[in-house]
């Protein structure tokens, strides 16, 4: 019953004729920028990885592993006055592994809660607005709370805080950012710093009837991890570097509601010691202002 009364709440916002925002896909910006509403949006992302690395470089792996993640981000997002926007995210997880070798066969799927996120943005550190468009210097503080499922918890929290920049014309749309997360200690260990950098160009290809515009957007995500410790002893096979290309576009459906897709491409990945690199990953969802 309340999943059927969420449903038709919104679809009854889709109906009302707001401005969705447009924005980024995925870096953190892509969270926030829209008009100063409530906001709710969703996105799956198909993450996979099957390729085994060894400082950096692809080696035989003898099970032969391969690791699908699907990941479904709820956002909710409204305008405080004041310049301030309140974001919170809820992701849920299934992971499904494979291996296959040396005489053996396994294969498992977990789904749980993620841990949430919550945040605050200030976009009041430079703002200057012109006929069709605009530029603005946000900062954002949050906090990634311990109270997701096993095994996709850290069962840590994490501090986040980074600078969203955007400029803004009728037919371009630029941005750059910087996230920093970096998390508590719990039973000894903590996780390796995670520095996160993004820039993205967007292009309105053409404006259609009734404000169906079709957008073509490029990005560049870079992912930057330190090793994590044990009591302060460095952890192997932990933290790395790795940067992706992201073409995608964005598509208005209504004024209020618009559609998003976007593949990842893994151009450099520099992991320390032997993990699983990534192959791709895959985004698509939709972004319900009201």
């Amino acid at each position: 019953m309340r999943l059927r009364r969420l449903l038709i709440f919104l679809l009854a916002m889709a109906a009302w004729p707001h401005p969705a925002g447009y924005g980024q896909i995925n870096s953190p910006g892509a969270r926030t920028l829209f008009a100063r509403r409530w906001m709710y949006r969703s996105d799956w992302r198909v993450i996979r990885l099957s390729k085994l690395l060894a400082e950096g470089k692809e080696v035989a792996d003898p099970l032969n592993r391969e690791v699908d993640v699907l990941a479904w981000e709820n956002f909710l997002v409204y305008g405080l006055p004041r310049q301030i926007t309140a974001v919170s995210v809820l992701p849920l997880v299934t992971r499904s592994i494979s291996l296959e070798g040396e005489g053996q066969r396994r294969s498992s799927r977990e789904t749980g809660l993620a841990d949430p996120v919550f945040l605050l943005q200030y976009d009041g550190l430079y703002r200057k607005n012109r006929p069709g468009g605009f530029t603005r210097l946000a900062g954002f503080f949050g906090v990634r709370a311990p109270w997701g499922q096993q095994p996709f918890s850290t069962e840590a929290t994490a501090l986040l805080q980074g600078l969203i920049f955007t400029h803004s014309t009728p037919r371009w749309f630029f941005n750059g950012d910087f996230q920093w997360l970096a998390s508590t200690r719990t039973q000894g260990l903590k996780p390796g710093d995670v520095f996160q950098y993004d820039a993205s160009a967007m292009y309105r290809l053409r404006t259609y009837p009734q404000h169906r515009d079709l957008f073509l957007v490029f990005e560049v995500n870079a992912l930057s991890e330190r090793r994590g410790d044990q009591n302060g002893v460095k952890v192997n096979d932990t933290g790395g570097n790795i940067v992706f290309l992201s073409p995608g576009i964005e598509f208005f459906l209504k004024p209020n509601l618009a559609l998003e897709f976007s593949a990842q491409i893994p151009v450099h990945q520099d992991l320390r010691g032997t993990q699983l690199g990534r192959d791709f990953t895959l985004a698509t969802g939709f972004r319900l202002v009201y």
